[in-house]
C-alpha cells in the first residue's frame, strides 16, 4: 500500500482512572491512579515503538488523558497538543455519581428515583453531538496532516463514537456494534 497519503491512527483510552475505580461517571478534574499513570508508562513505550513518518500527539484536554499522553510524547520529542474535539462525553448532572444509580440510553436517563428524564434536559451531552465532534475531528485531521502518525489520547465514550463514524456504522448503534475500548489500550485505523 501506499503510504504517501495515509494517516495511520492510533486512537488511545487514558489509563486507569479515579473514576474507573470508583465506579463513577467522570468529571474533569479526574486524575490517573497509579497503575494508570503505570500503564501510560507502557503505552508511551508501545506508541513510540509504532510511531513513523511526521508524528504528532493530540489529547484531549482532561487530566487523564494528558497523562496519559505524556510519555509518549517525551520519549518521541514532540510537542503535545491539546485538541477540545477529543474531550469526554458531557455527562452533566451524572458526573461524579455511580454508574449503576443510572440507567442511560442516549435520549432518557432513569433517575436515581425511577423517573424517565430527556437527558438534554439534563445536560448530558448526546450520542448525536459526540457523532458531530467526531466528524469535526476527523475532517480537521484530514485538513492539518497528510501522512505519518497520529497518536490521539481520549476517552472510552467518545472513542466508541469516532470508531462509529470512521467504520460507517450508525453513531446510535455504536454501543451494540462498537467494542468498548479498554483503558490503557488502543484502536488503529488507515485513514487515506
Amino acid at each position: 500500500m501506499d503510504t504517501r497519503n495515509v494517516i495511520d491512527l492510533y486512537l488511545v483510552r487514558h489509563g486507569e482512572s479515579e473514576a474507573n475505580v470508583d465506579g463513577t461517571f467522570p468529571h474533569d478534574t479526574v486524575s490517573l491512579t497509579e497503575k494508570g499513570l503505570a500503564q501510560a508508562e507502557l503505552l508511551g513505550g508501545l506508541l513510540t515503538n509504532r510511531a513513523s513518518g511526521s508524528v504528532r500527539v493530540l489529547s484531549s484536554p482532561l487530566l487523564r488523558a494528558v497523562g496519559t499522553a505524556k510519555p509518549a510524547v517525551e520519549k518521541l520529542g514532540v510537542p503535545l497538543e491539546l485538541e477540545p474535539l477529543l474531550r469526554e462525553r458531557d455527562y452533566g448532572p451524572m458526573a461524579g455519581s455511580e454508574v449503576g444509580t443510572w440507567k442511560s440510553g442516549d435520549a432518557y436517563i432513569r433517575q436515581p428515583g425511577g423517573e424517565l428524564v430527556l437527558t438534554s434536559a439534563l445536560g448530558v451531552e448526546s450520542i448525536a453531538s459526540m457523532a458531530e465532534r467526531a466528524r469535526l475531528f476527523l475532517e480537521k485531521l484530514a485538513s492539518n496532516h497528510v501522512s505519518g502518525t497520529v497518536i490521539a489520547v481520549s476517552h472510552g465514550s467518545f472513542i466508541r463514537t469516532l470508531l462509529a463514524c470512521i467504520d460507517g456504522v450508525d453513531p446510535l448503534e455504536a454501543a451494540s456494534l462498537v467494542p468498548q475500548i479498554a483503558n490503557a489500550t488502543f484502536a488503529r485505523r488507515l485513514l487515506k
